[in-house]
Order: C-alpha cells, then structure tokens, then sequence
C-alpha cells in the first residue's frame, strides 16, 4: 500500500508488514508545520526529536484503513516527539472522517506518548475516533470538542514528571465514557460532558484532582465517579443515572448543583472522606444523598462489604429528592454467593425441612431479582408425587425482606396446595425473574397475580428453602436431595427520603443545611437504615449561596479592585472577578483616556477568576479596567476610576483563607504577599498541638512562603479543626485548617506461621495502615498456640511472638488458627507445627557437613535382627 498525505513531500513511509497485512506508516522525523487541509490514508508517527505545528483552519481528513477486518480503523497520530495544535475559536483544526460514517471507530485518534513536556493543543475538533485523545505525556489542551467516540473520550492514563492541564473542554456521544483521569496533578477547568453512554467522568487517581466549572449531563450511567482524591467546585452534574458515586477516596464538593438525576444525588461507600459545602442537591428521583459501607473497588468492578464512609454536609440546599421512588434498571450480579450447602432426606410423607440464609444488601431496596433454581441438583432423577392445579407460586425457595414478608413466588403450574414438590422433577434448572412485591390470594389456590411493590425494608434479607408437608420419594435409600440457588442478579428501589443510610452515622455530620422544610425533619430520612443523625441545627431558608454560577446568565463583575481605590505604581495589581453562566475565556484591557481607547494586558486567557497584573502606570495617572468575554464582547464588565500612587506602604495580601489536609496530606503551603512599597512585618500563631509552622514571624518585601505541617500521631479518627492568626503592620487575618484522621486499618503481616522440625519461635505484626488506633485480641484456638499477648493497642504496629508447645502433639502435623478481631476488622492465621528434628551426634565433630557424616543417608540401614 502507498503512503499518501496530500502536499507533503518531506514525509517518508516505512512499509512493513503485519500479521499477513502490509501497510504504510508516515513518521516525521524533523520539524515542519502543517498550513494547508491534508488527507491522511496512513497511521502518522511524530518520531522523537520533531515537532509537527498544525496551524489554525487546517482541515486534517483520515480515510479508513482496517487490515484486520474488525471494522476498527487503524488511523492515528502518534505523538513521540512534540504536537502543537494552533487553532482559535473562530478558525479551529478539523480532524474528522473523510467519508460521512456512523462508525465511531473509524480511527484510532491522537495518543500524546512524548517524553517532552511542550505539548500544547488548542482549539480542535475530533471525531468518530475509538479514544479521542489518549494522554500519556504531559499536555495542555484548550478549547477541544470531541464528538463520537467508539470507547472514550479523553484517557488520562498515568503521566509522570508534569501535569495535564484540560480547559475548554466539550465532550459528547461517547460510546463509553466522556473523560477517563488515571494519573496525578491533572487539573480541569470549563469542561462539558454530555450523553454519554458510560461514566460521564471517571477519577482513579490517588493524587489530588482539581475539576472546577464542570457540567455533567445526560449519562446512561452515573455522572461522576470516583476512586481517588477529587476536589469538584462551581459544577453541575444533572441528567445521569446517579449524580456522582464515590468510593475509597476522598471527595470535596463545593458551590455545585446536583439536579435532576435518575437515581440518587449521590452514592458514597468505601472509606473515602467527603466533604460537601455550598452546594445544592435538589429533585433527584431516588435519594439525595445514600450512604454504604460497601465499594466497588475499580472501575466496572465487583462490589464487596468495605468500611464506613466519612460524610460532612453543611451549608447546603437538600429537598426534593423525598418525593419520588425509582427502581434503577442496573443488574447486579456477585453480590450474593450462590447456595449449595444444603441437604435433606425423607422417607415418604415428610412433615417439613427448611433452610435459611441472612443476605445483606449495599443499598437500596430489592424490587427485582433473578435466581436459577434446582431442587436436586446432580441427585437421582426421579419425580414428586404427581399432582393437577393451576396455583401459580410456590415455597420451596424464596426471598424475604427484614419485616419477614414474602417477596418473590416460584412458579410451580402443576402444584397441589397440600403438595409443593408436587409434579416437580429432579435435577432440573428453573430460572426465577420477576419484580419483588406481594401477591393477591384466593382460596382456589389458583390464578394468584404478584403486585410488584416497594415494600419497606432495611439492608438484610433473608433466603429461604422449605416445606411444610410433602411426599420425598427416598424411601429405603441412602440419597439426599441436594437443592441449588444461583446466580443471584437484582435491581434496586431508591428513593422516597431526602437521605438513607447503611453505614455508620457517627461519621456522618448534616448539620447547618437548608431540608425545604422546618418542621417534620426527621420524616425525610429512611427510617429502615442506620439512624439518628445529627441534624439539630438548620436553616429556615435556601442557602442561596450553595448553587453553581453557571447555569446563570452570562454575566461579569469585578470583586477587586474597587471604584475610586489607590494602586501603587511598579507593583502587582491583583485583578479578581466572578463570571455568571459558561465563560471559559476572557479578555482584559486597560485604559488610561476614561474608555476611549484599551490596550489589551490580556487576551483570551482561562477564567480562573483571577489575574495578577504589573501596574507600571505613573504616580499621578488615572484608569479604568476592563473584562469581557472573549467570544461575546457584549458581556463585559467595567470598573473605575482608579489612581496610581507612590509604592510606600506595606499592603498584606494571603493567597488562601483556608487548607484542607483531608486523610493524607501532612504538608501544605501558603504565601504572604506584600503589594506594597514598604516593607511588612508579620507573625504568625496556631491554637492546635497537631499542628505546627516553619516559621513564626518575618519582614516581606515581594512574598513568603509559609510551610504547614500536621501532626496524626495518636490523634483518634474523626474530623479537626484549627486556625492560624497573621498579625501585620498592613492588618491581620486568618486561615482556616481542617484535617481528618482517617478509620484505622489492620493488616496482618501473614496469613500462616509454620513451625517446621527447625523452628520453635515466630511472630506476626498488627499493623496500623490508617488513622487513629487498632485495638486488637488475639486468640490461639488450639491449646499448644502460645503467644507472648493476647491483646494490645497500637497506633502503629505491634509484634507479637508465638511459641508452640510439641509435647501436646497428637500426631506428626498438627494445625490450627489464631483468631484475631479489632475494631478495624478481623482475621486469622493458620499455623502448622511438625516435630523437632533429631538432636545432633554428639561424639561427631562440630563443622562436619551432614552429607559427609552420613554420605549414604542416615536411615540407609536398617540394623533391626529379623
């Protein structure tokens, strides 16, 4: 096959050939730019060392190669060396299909998988690739729609030394997911998701995230998920199944709206912490907020029983979600272990058996499952006394919910009242699906109909095989009947209160929030899950500051400086302002003739908010500034006049007000500016042992950097808090501290000790991998365990030794556990004990290796007189 890109004869092709296939690779070897629309009928390779510029308008079409026949194309642009895409908002780069196609993996897309840090990609359109852009290198991406996707997106998979940063960034008709983040230091700003088929979001980095200005609409699935550490701020997340589900890690949520989801607000399990503030969480169709102490530990992963979450939610709007009920429409499977323990015989006419098994769900209430069921599964195939009816249900297996009630109903056609094994053969699969409810009966035993229901119900279950009266035809023999469920899949109601809780609400604080109504507070959380919670204190009216500004309309206002305030002239200016509605870019100017004419300071830059600008104006002269949107001038905003004086006076500026260490971080920073001419003096102080600073005091005449260090060391879980004071000559003010201790976490260092013919001494360690303390027993269940202790507190890790006993051995091997239980969890560990070995030949020399002694074996010969 013939490598063609259209008007670039500095390209060269490598043909090689793969799996039977021959086709072509571009790689461009040194730098070129890229002015004119290109066609692109080969995979494209950036080699390292180049860099490929793709000016702005360049139309890049890619034909369809698949040498494999998959209908996946194999197009792409590999980015070993550097990529700097230089579109704009009105003049963006194009790389789409060049035929009109519904194929959403008609190429491969871009991989950035550089070793250089210089990838810039501004202002593009991908569509119709399998990955729109998969990032393995550091890169910032502005201004990027990517539409069509065959699996994601975005994938951010892991990148080291740099960052990612993503602004501007639209999303939408993703096969599977919209954006993928799995790797640290990855910062978002003005990203838009929308009608995915997947995960809106997906955050598996361990580091801290930072997503601000985010929409996430419209998902099949859940809008936001996470897995690590997420800080969410002015966001809306609407539309989805679930709002957002969190596990694991640690989730921050501030000034955001979660509306109008399927389900529930938010799902939170695992042992994440998370902290919600400023936000809205309003008119979602199951619960608002639902707690578990279950998680599933990745993406697409089982769910297991895990520990309780950490929940703080203060100052926020919570109403509307106690409304409605829905049944989600996922399927769960693996959440319960198949049943096929049982047994039972009978010898004809039989008065009963039954079986139970208690069963515990992660949320919710059962309101549809399936199951298989066998009465005899692998046993003798014969069949029960048979029978004519036409009831429809039957008790041989069944579920119930916490109030004892009956849930669902085995079909059994040919059954007899008196008889429910009646005209049932052995050894034969039944599948069971259907809506969980109750059923209308009548006394003809005949035609009864299951009304499916949200029946009330706590997190427990129970699953029950009997039977009251029946003919088992085992008579004489030594058979069992061995009967079977499994396959357990079940769909879950949410909803009808604003909370619900299956984990423990001791770590759950919801004081200082706004619930819609005054009276009657209790009534909104589920009565069936874990309560109290705490609640005494909240507000009468909507906090109106706990919403999103971006569902607003587009508006500008400055927040510094003032009208009529005085700037030091050759000082920086730090320009602030607070944007309504979606504006990811904007302009500012300066002037200095009362608005009649502006110079630029800045142009088409991110909307962080905030903008430090060198003044260099003369003492003596007066301006105005100016902000606006950089596609929509008409959305300004002006402020004025302002005066330029002598840089003379110390003027304190603190770049944070607050720092949160969440569960992992023991260092932050901040910074004292002086924007002033003066020098500025200053002190520091902290109320908090735990907590401690690099420095108590100082002279500033541009910054300091301040270090702040905390201190878990045997400090109990749970949330605190503290406050540094900063004393100037400019004035003073205070930053707010918060940390979290997290839930202790024990492991054992292994899972058995075996004391062989050598050994008679070992030991194990507790550990601590989480906060606060482990109080552990440890107890040996065989008599010839001995361990040094029993018990203990550690914050840490303790060691504990463990001898055994060999003139209580009943044979040659002996085994037998230790059971270890903590407030963290428990454990075991098998230990094995084999008897000593002979005691070396004393009138052998010492030093004399054993296979010289005995070159033959010792046992070689047998010296018994027959």
């Amino acid at each position: 096959m013939k490598a063609r890109v259209y008007d670039i004869k500095w390209l060269f092709a490598c043909l090689f050939t793969i799996a039977g296939f021959s086709f072509s690779q571009i790689h461009i070897t040194e730098d070129i730019i890229w002015n004119g629309n290109k066609l692109l009928s080969d995979p494209v390779i950036v080699d390292k060392g180049a860099t490929l510029t793709i000016n702005a308008g360049v139309k890049v079409q890619i034909k369809f190669i698949d040498t494999d026949g998959d209908n996946i194309g194999e197009g792409k642009i590999e980015v070993l060396g550097s990529l700097k895409i230089e579109g704009t908002p009105s003049d963006p780069v194009l790389f789409v299909p060049i035929d009109t196609t519904e194929n959403k993996h008609y190429w491969s897309g871009i991989i950035i998988n550089s070793t250089v840090s210089n990838n810039s990609l501004k202002f593009f359109y991908i569509n119709n690739a399998s990955t729109g852009i998969d990032i393995n290198s550091p890169v910032m991406i502005t201004g990027s729609t990517i539409l069509h996707s065959g699996e994601t997106g975005i994938h951010v998979k892991p990148v080291s030394n740099g960052s990612v940063f993503l602004s501007d960034i639209f999303i939408k008709h993703s096969s599977e997911h919209g954006l993928i983040i799995d790797s640290p230091n990855v910062i978002t700003n003005w990203v838009h998701i929308d009608s995915c088929a997947g995960y809106g979001l997906v955050n598996e980095s361990m580091s801290i995230t930072s997503a601000t200005n985010l929409r996430i609409s419209h998902s099949w699935n859940t809008g936001l998920v996470n897995y690590g550490d997420l800080s969410v701020t002015n966001s809306i997340i609407e539309n989805n199944r679930h709002g957002i589900m969190s596990f694991t890690g640690n989730l921050v949520l501030q000034e955001c709206d979660i509306i109008n989801n399927g389900v529930n607000g938010l799902l939170l399990g695992g042992y994440g912490l998370n902290t919600i503030s400023n936000t809205s969480i309003e008119n979602n169709g199951g619960y608002g907020i639902e707690t578990t102490k279950w998680a599933q530990g990745e993406l697409n992963g089982s769910w297991s029983l895990s520990s309780d979450p950490t929940l703080r939610v203060n100052n926020c709007n919570i109403q509307g979600n106690h409304q409605t009920t829905v049944l989600d429409q996922t399927e769960y499977d693996g959440l319960w272990d198949d049943w096929k323990s049982e047994k039972y015989s009978g010898d004809g006419w039989t008065n009963g058996w039954s079986a139970r098994l208690i069963k515990s769900i992660p949320f919710g209430r059962i309101g549809w499952v399936s199951f298989d069921y066998n009465s005899n599964n692998g046993g003798s195939d014969f069949s029960w006394q048979p029978c004519t009816g036409n009831s429809v249900w039957s008790y041989l297996a069944e579920i119930r919910n916490s109030r004892n009630q009956k849930i669902t109903y085995l079909p059994a056609p040919f059954q007899c009242y008196w008889n429910p094994l009646a005209g049932e053969n052995s050894n034969i699969w039944h599948s069971y699906e259907n809506f969980t409810g109750l059923i209308t009966e009548n006394d003809n035993y005949e035609n009864w109909i299951i009304n499916p229901e949200d029946a009330p119900s706590s997190d427990t279950y129970s699953i029950w095989q009997y039977f009251e009266y029946a003919y088992v035809p085992l008579l004489d023999t030594d058979q069992y009947a061995t009967p079977e469920i499994k396959n357990f899949k079940i769909k879950f109601y949410h909803g009808g209160y604003e909370v619900s809780s299956y984990s423990d609400n001791a770590s759950i604080d919801l004081t200082l929030n706004y619930w819609g109504q005054t009276n009657g507070i209790d009534t909104l959380f589920n009565p069936h899950g874990t309560t109290p919670f705490s609640f005494s204190d909240f507000y009468g009216n909507e906090v109106k500051s706990a919403h999103s500004s971006i569902n607003k309309t587009d508006g500008i206002s400055f927040t510094n400086p003032v009208a009529r305030s005085s700037h030091q002239e050759v000082k920086m200016l730090n320009i602030t302002w607070k944007t309504r509605g979606w504006i990811p870019f904007i302009d500012i100017a300066v002037s200095t003739d009362m608005g009649n004419s502006w110079t630029y300071i800045a142009e088409k830059i991110a909307n962080t908010g905030n903008y430090d600008w060198w003044n260099n104006l003369i003492t003596g002269e007066t301006f105005y500034l100016r902000i606006h949107h950089s596609n929509e001038t008409s959305v300004t905003s002006q402020i004025g006049p302002l005066f330029v004086i002598e840089n003379i006076t110390p003027i304190i500026r603190v770049k944070t007000d607050k720092l949160d260490f969440m569960t992992k971080l023991t260092s932050l920073k901040f910074t004292i500016l002086n924007e002033g001419g003066g020098p500025l003096s200053w002190s520091l102080k902290d109320n908090q042992k735990w907590l401690s600073l690099n420095r108590s005091s100082g002279v500033t005449r541009n910054q300091s950097v301040i270090i702040v260090n905390v201190d878990r060391t045997r400090l109990k879980s749970g949330n605190y808090k503290g406050l540094i004071s900063i004393a100037s000559n400019s004035g003073d003010s205070a930053i707010k501290v918060r940390m979290a201790v997290a839930q202790p976490n024990m492991s054992i260092s292994t899972e058995r000790l075996d004391f062989d013919s050598t050994k008679t001494e070992m030991s194990f360690t507790v550990e601590n991998g989480g906060g606060g303390y482990i109080k552990w027993k440890a107890k040996p269940e065989p008599d010839w365990i001995i361990l040094n202790r029993e018990s203990g507190t550690t914050w840490t890790r303790d060691v504990i030794t463990v001898k055994v006993d060999r003139s209580l051995m009943a044979g040659d091997i002996q085994t037998g556990p230790i059971r270890i239980r903590s407030n963290a969890g428990n454990s075991s560990i098998k230990v094995s004990m084999m008897h000593l070995a002979d005691e070396p030949d004393k009138n052998t020399p010492s030093g004399i290796p054993y296979y010289i002694q005995y070159p033959c074996g010792k046992d070689f010969f047998d010296y018994t007189v027959y």
